[in-house]
């Protein structure tokens, strides 16, 4: 992780540098620091203001850096590594594939270009012209791992999906699975239809694959799982109701299995802060439900404030009930 950091960290120091040199590249290309003073000179320009020879034959005296204020004379100093040399690594490599597809061969696609650089960095590719880094995983995906294998080991035949909210703990979870050798299958709205059709087949149908890693969105509604038995929630949703529905893809008539629910949370994270939140508009609903009066109605805004105060459920749920009798009076 620290040389994925360095990386990061070089990327940022020299985004807003203009080579003194040229005075065309920000940032400068290949960026190479002087060996005399902390100051970054594209690799071409540095090279040919530093070596060679002058027209006359002799050779070449350094000039001074460029940089006003700074003295020493230029020399060819380190590279400064950016994640685009893990881009151009890659690009050497004939045939590579990005690191975490599933059993059909399908990538979960989506997200920044940076998240595909960082990816491709823990591979663990030894063929790569630089230092390949092991898979970082948090807590989160730590916790889904042991839950799922402890259950591959109890009910060895059951099947198991997995919702994910993010790219990232997805694309995570394939590079582990992958590594690990466990067969699965990826299922998400970036998918093309076929691809997701065969997705649902293979589950069904082939008793080699045992995971298939959803987004709740997409895999969460509509659809008929109870080939799986065995669920994990990730990443909780603000609606409740939207967990119970990815849920009942599994726990429905025609279910001959007991059906088994684990959520993941990190504590003294904004994950208690959501639970409250589904809890408060639970007793809400529940509440208009009796009265018949009563007309839920959330804001977006005042649910932002509720994840990110310290007010307890409470207060939320007063809040809440002033916010819809406010909203009901002036229709």
């Amino acid at each position: 992780m620290a040389e994925l950091l360095a990386l990061a960290a070089n990327e940022n120091r020299v985004k807003d540098i203009k080579c003194a040199l040229c005075r065309k590249k920000t940032p400068p290309t290949n960026p190479v620091q002087s060996s005399n003073c902390e100051h970054i000179y594209c690799k071409d320009c540095l090279f040919i203001a530093t070596s060679g020879l002058t027209k006359m034959g002799r050779p070449r005296v350094p000039p001074q850096c460029r940089i006003p204020g700074c003295s020493p004379k230029l020399g060819m100093g380190q590279e400064v590594k950016t994640p685009e040399c893990i881009d151009k690594a890659v690009k050497a490599i004939k045939g590579f594939k990005e690191p975490g597809r599933d059993s059909i061969g399908t990538r979960w696609t989506g997200g920044p270009k940076d998240m595909a650089t960082f990816f491709r960095a823990v591979c663990g590719r030894e063929d790569i012209d630089y230092d390949p880094v092991k898979m970082p995983l948090s807590s989160k995906v730590k916790a889904v791992l042991a839950v799922m294998l402890t259950w591959m080991q109890e009910a060895p035949d059951d099947k198991t999906i997995i919702y994910v909210q993010w790219t990232r703990t997805a694309k995570s979870l394939g590079c582990v699975l992958e590594s690990m050798g466990i067969e699965f299958l990826y299922y998400n709205r970036m998918a093309s239809k076929s691809q997701k059709a065969r997705a649902l087949d293979e589950f069904a149908n082939n008793p080699e694959i045992k995971i298939l890693v959803s987004s709740m969105k997409c895999g969460g509604q509509s659809l008929n799982l109870q080939m799986a038995n065995r669920v994990i929630i990730t990443d909780e949703w603000w609606n409740k109701a939207v967990e119970e529905q990815a849920f009942k893809r599994v726990y429905r008539t025609g279910q001959l299995k007991e059906t088994h629910l684990v959520r993941i949370m990190a504590k003294d994270t904004i994950d208690e802060r959501i639970i409250m939140l589904q809890d408060a508009k639970e007793e809400i609903i529940r509440a208009a439900l009796q009265d018949g009066e009563l007309q839920p109605n959330f804001s977006n805004y005042l649910q932002l404030q509720m994840l990110f105060s310290e007010k307890d459920k409470q207060t939320l749920i007063s809040e809440m009930e002033q916010e819809t009798r406010a909203k009901q009076a002036k229709q």
